[in-house]
């Protein structure tokens, strides 16, 4: 018996003892080294349509245990635009024993402009025409990074009396994700019942012009007709600009019919944009 309960025992220890050393051994031997990401320089420029090679271009991973593991690196988020069209951009990393490793660096769309609206049809109304709601519907955005904007849409101010003819503004605003607010008080013009005997059509109700860029208010008539359907030249319209393309910001153009052409008016919308650096 008491030899039986002595071998026992020293089996015991003996597993103890494997155990132990087994143990030992794993934490020597474990991978306590973290992969590391290097990159080719602090910044990157891409297209707004950009794909994952050129996110991935200039980035590698290595690691001591596992070696390369360029292939692996993930393209993290971007950041909020510090600038517009300037963001950063995370990378990540895992090896083999699950230690992380991250990086950034910055990138600039080199394609990027703000959320720009369009508008259905100029804001130019007969007197009792047209109400808050039907004009604020009018109004749709699309942006380089989300697409369409037009649900975030919130009219922030307005002045307009759509049963009373004058001069007024609707101020429309709208976010992408980015954090980029495009905001504008755009013009609206009332017009007494009856005074419109012609018709000037507008290639468009609302255009960008890029800073700097010229500028031909005549380039955006398409056409102007009277009631019987008859054609005049929008050469002969008085024209009224007040776009200076040097300043960024919103303009209007006032196109009026001479003494030879029956009595009509129309107002283009100009955005001026910034341009990005």
């Amino acid at each position: 018996m008491r030899l039986l309960r002595g071998a026992a025992l020293v089996a015991l220890a003996l597993a103890v003892a494997v155990f132990a050393y087994a143990g030992i051994r794993e934490f020597v031997t474990r991978d306590v080294s973290a992969p590391s990401i290097s990159i080719e320089g602090d910044s990157i420029e891409i297209p707004c349509d950009y794909t994952q090679e050129q996110l991935m271009e200039g980035v590698t991973a290595s690691d001591a245990e596992d070696g390369d593991l360029t292939d692996q690196v993930l393209a993290g988020s971007f950041t909020r635009f510090i600038r517009p069209g300037v963001s950063d951009l995370s990378y990540v990393v895992f090896d083999s024993s699950g230690h992380m490793a991250t990086a950034s660096r910055q990138v600039r769309f080199t394609d990027y402009h703000s959320p720009r609206f369009t508008l259905s049809e100029p804001l130019v109304f007969a007197e009792e025409s047209a109400t808050s709601s039907d004009v604020q519907a009018l109004f749709s955005v699309t942006d380089m990074m989300d697409g369409d904007l037009t649900g975030g849409i919130t009219c922030t101010d307005t002045n307009a009396v759509y049963d009373t003819p004058g001069d007024y503004t609707i101020t429309m605003e709208v976010s992408n994700s980015f954090g980029d607010t495009a905001s504008y008080a755009f013009p609206v013009h009332v017009y007494e019942s009856g005074t419109q005997d012609a018709v000037i059509e507008l290639t468009d109700p609302l255009v960008y012009v890029g800073q700097g860029d010229d500028f031909d208010p005549l380039a955006y008539v398409e056409d102007v007709t009277d009631a019987s359907g008859k054609s005049y030249d929008a050469g002969s319209l008085q024209v009224d600009s007040q776009v200076d393309t040097a300043k960024p910001g919103i303009y209007e153009v006032h196109y009026q019919t001479d003494g030879d052409v029956p009595s009509g008016q129309m107002w283009l919308t100009v955005i001026v944009e910034e341009a990005l650096s």
